[in-house]
């Protein structure tokens, strides 16, 4: 049996809003249980009953036709009792005009704002803006704009969005990244330039690390700046470089303690982990500049030169290590002393300045080698040192001289030639009675 035709169709009057009636109403479909299609269609008069090919809908609903296609080219607007609905079927675009002019255009996968300068606008005063700007003409670019009240931008994790972040609001613009953990007190800050100055700013940090490849490489603390990374066959270098030619031009670190009346030293060190430490610096406490090999500044055993403020300065050499004279030395190791002793040779009697006569003789324009029986003899006493180089392929010897040890030496053989003048003006004086 044939569903009896909807009480009401087109036009009515309606009258069930009893404070606001009469209304007029477009009504379509049918009523209760009756299926009679829920659509109205707006086309042109030559695509009457056109067969619109659109399955049969529950909630009223509105089609807009072309007239170039119109079974397949419309825009239909209809509400589910859950979303509202606004379809273009058969078109790339669904544009947004105000005045004739497209403001902003839905797309499959997009949502456009077709005009440079147009922006996305959020907060009651516009105080969030995305768009894209021409206001550099010769390079477009996106951006974010903020207003001036709070100059900040959070990310953060949905549960936290709502969450008093209690932060002043700065002047200049801010993007602040918060932990999941404890969002409000922890994050990282970055921008506030002010003009001189710009700003990273890890809150509730111990360190700012800093990256690459998911590997930390440097290490900002409180009070200390650190690069550690494993580098296999390679070295690992910190440098700085003025790469200006002019004739003013320069490069330097420095490093600044609080002045004299601070406890810690300003100093370079160099370690190696099996515990070899060299350190260069300044010992705060005795003004003095000092190279050690020692972590600590100012120490007896530690200190191997030390340098005063004076103008020019004074240079002072430990020479506290047990050096010894050279009367008398073992042929075999050049252990020394000033008297005779046993040892692993043969110990005699030595010509400290006869010993020299073979190294000044070997002395000549080219550099020494080492192989120079005058340098062997005295590497053997240690006054000079002969050591292969550790460079690959760099076949010479690193030829040294103890400063230490060649004072001590120097002042051995002026003792003896002390003694030999005195014996000899004794004898003078027996000859001449």
């Amino acid at each position: 049996m044939t569903a009896a035709p909807p009480k009401y169709r087109g036009f009515h009057r309606g009258i069930g809003d009893v404070s606001n009636s009469p209304v007029l109403e477009l009504l379509v479909g049918g009523e209760g249980t009756e299926t009679y299609p829920r659509s109205l269609h707006i086309a042109s008069a030559d695509d009457a009953d056109t067969d619109w090919n659109v399955a049969a809908s529950t909630d009223p609903i509105v089609y807009v036709h072309s007239s170039t296609t119109p079974a397949t080219d419309y825009v239909s607007l209809t509400h589910d009792a859950t979303n509202a609905i606004i379809n273009a079927a058969g078109a790339t675009n669904l544009n947004l005009q105000i005045a004739g002019t497209t403001v902003a255009q839905v797309q499959a996968n997009a949502l456009t704002l077709p005009t440079d300068d147009d922006f996305i606008a959020l907060g009651a005063s516009d105080d969030f803006q995305l768009l894209w700007s021409d206001g550099d003409a010769s390079n477009h670019a996106a951006v974010i704009a903020i207003g001036n009240t709070s100059q900040q931008i959070h990310i953060t994790d949905v549960g936290a969005k709502a969450t008093d972040w209690n932060i002043s609001a700065g002047t200049h613009p801010e993007l602040l990244i918060h932990s999941n953990t404890t969002p409000a007190t922890d994050y990282i800050g970055i921008g506030n330039h002010d003009g001189t100055d710009a700003y990273v700013n890890a809150a509730g940090a111990t360190n700012l690390n800093l990256q690459i490849g998911g590997t930390t490489h440097f290490q900002v603390a409180a009070n200390a700046l650190a690069h550690s990374a494993a580098n296999s066959g390679a070295e690992t270098t910190l440098t700085v470089t003025n790469s200006s030619n002019d004739a003013s031009a320069g490069a330097e670190i420095g490093v600044v303690a609080g002045g004299a009346s601070a406890s810690g030293d300003a100093k370079f060190s160099a370690l190696e982990t099996s515990g070899h430490e060299l350190t260069l610096g300044i010992d705060t406490s005795a003004s003095i500049g000092v190279l050690a090999m020692n972590a600590a500044l100012g120490s007896a055993d530690g200190d191997a030169i030390r340098i005063t403020d004076a103008a020019p300065p004074v240079i002072t050499y430990n020479a506290a290590h047990p050096t010894g004279t050279f009367d008398y030395v073992c042929e075999s190791c050049g252990a020394h002393g000033g008297q005779m002793f046993e040892c692993c040779g043969l110990v005699e009697w030595h010509d400290d300045v006869a010993a020299l006569a073979p190294l000044l003789g070997d002395i000549g324009p080219g550099r020494l080698t080492g192989f120079e029986p005058g340098v062997q003899h005295l590497a053997k006493l240690g006054v000079m040192e002969i050591t292969p180089s550790d460079h690959e392929g760099e076949d010479k010897n690193f030829v040294g001289i103890r400063l230490d040890k060649a004072q001590w030496f120097t002042w051995s053989a002026m003792q003896q030639m002390y003694q030999r003048i005195d014996h000899l003006e004794k004898r003078l004086e027996t000859v001449e009675v």
